[in-house]
């Protein structure tokens, strides 16, 4: 569920400096509305370095406008490094300034904070939203309950994210607190984002019972809503709902939580976004993982064979690749090295047949988890070949971190095998 504001068009009528910026401002939404992403970059750096110090009050409401819109476009793009320098810009030079927007830089506090949460820097993204929970306190008008409302939501998926689950079930709570009964136009949108925050964070601390509590109201609420964004929520609390009926001691509820959520993603009437199931299935995979982060094997095993179920039934062949390579790993963990193996030829098998830049470093991290297994089998010549056909799948140009430690692991286990296979 996004928490973040869109892109905002203000409008001013003038002359001179004025009605310059605003052709800028309408170049850049027509480059928006078309798709044509760098222009609309190239326009409002353009825009700002122009009329950045103007002293015109419309010519400043433009220029932050521009600056509230580049950071956004920048998230959008997930170049969140940027977008957090641009905010930080908007905020420095119109946080002070007594004829700003104070909307528009509260917006530019929420939006820094989730791209700061984006980029997985919690402290600082923490910081962003308590600001704005600071400067809006005791609001009264809509649009500062919204704002509020879009902070306390970035506080709790926070919080969430560094594991602080009972402040984020508090912060959670507040969400749907300060939407319910306030007539704000996105009132369902806020409330059902809370509700599953408040749901996520309970399937955290293994409450069960109680999250299968929040999500059921949520989706028998929210279920035949057809907003996208309302659709988004439900499709990820219908599959971590059938998840945590799963882990319910006993539960009596899965096999009919499984069949309401396939019937829900099968309906044609409500017009999904072919996305969504894909984002389903990722959720599954994701619960699977924190599973066996906690070493909860057999936990795992069960939500990755559920996600392969429905990522068979959907076809999410990417997310399929992830899922059995994930369920390899477990294997591997269990000391079951040829059901591992097994999972690990199965995700290869996927994963070769997709797009040439869906490979790479993920298909050199499956090709090694298959010498793994082939090393505890064994079979050091077949380890050593993967290892080979691992390295031959790393860009010719270490440009990322991942890639140039994944290169130092791949030569190490090249001649740890090669060792192994000479002594043996």
């Amino acid at each position: 569920m996004p928490i973040a504001p869109k892109s905002i068009f203000a409008w001013v009528t003038g002359s001179g400096p004025e009605l310059n910026a605003r052709q800028m401002s309408d170049r850049a939404r027509a480059a928006a509305e078309a798709g044509r992403h760098q222009e609309v970059l190239d326009t409002y750096a353009e825009m700002v370095a122009r009329f950045e110090v103007n002293a015109n009050p419309g010519v400043r409401l433009q220029v932050a406008t521009a600056l509230f819109n580049w950071g956004h476009t920048l998230a959008d793009l997930s170049r969140h490094d940027d977008a957090v320098q641009v905010f930080d810009r908007l905020i420095e030079r119109h946080g002070r300034d007594d004829e700003a927007d104070v909307m528009l830089v509260n917006h530019a506090w929420v939006n820094k904070g989730a791209s700061l949460l984006a980029l997985h820097r919690l402290a600082e993204a923490l910081a962003a939203f308590d600001e704005v929970v600071r400067v809006t306190d005791g609001a009264i008008s809509q649009s500062e309950r919204e704002t509020q409302s879009r902070a306390w939501l970035g506080l709790a998926q926070t919080l969430a994210e560094a594991a602080r689950y009972e402040e984020a079930l508090q912060a959670a709570d507040r969400v749907v607190a300060l939407a319910s009964g306030h007539g704000l136009a996105d009132e369902d949108v806020f409330v059902a984002a809370g509700m599953l925050s408040r749901a996520e964070s309970l399937d955290a601390l293994d409450e069960f019972d109680l999250s299968v509590a929040t999500y059921e109201p949520l989706i028998d609420r929210f279920g035949a809503d057809l907003d996208p964004r309302m659709q988004a929520a439900i499709a990820r609390a219908m599959v971590l709902d059938a998840l945590a009926e799963e882990r319910r001691r006993p539960s009596d509820n899965a096999a009919a939580a499984w069949r309401r959520t396939f019937e829900w993603f099968a309906d044609e009437r409500l017009g999904l976004d072919p996305a969504l199931r894909e984002a389903a299935a990722s959720a599954i995979d994701d619960a699977g993982l924190r599973q066996m982060e906690r070493s909860a094997l057999d936990d795992a095993l069960v939500s990755f064979d559920r996600g392969l179920v429905f990522a068979e039934t959907f076809g999410s062949a990417q997310v399929r690749g992830r899922l059995l390579n994930n369920k390899g790993v477990v294997f591997s963990k269990l000391g079951r090295w040829p059901d591992a193996l097994e999972a690990y030829e199965a995700s290869l098998a996927v994963r070769t047949s997709l797009d040439e830049r869906l490979k790479g470093t993920r298909l050199a991290l499956v090709l090694m988890n298959k010498a793994e297994a082939l090393v505890e089998l064994g079979r050091m010549a077949e380890a050593l070949s993967a290892c080979f056909q691992a390295e031959a799948q790393l860009p010719p140009l270490l440009i990322t971190e991942e890639a140039e430690g994944l290169a130092s692991k791949i030569r190490a286990e090249i001649a740890r095998v090669t060792s192994l296979a000479s002594s043996g």
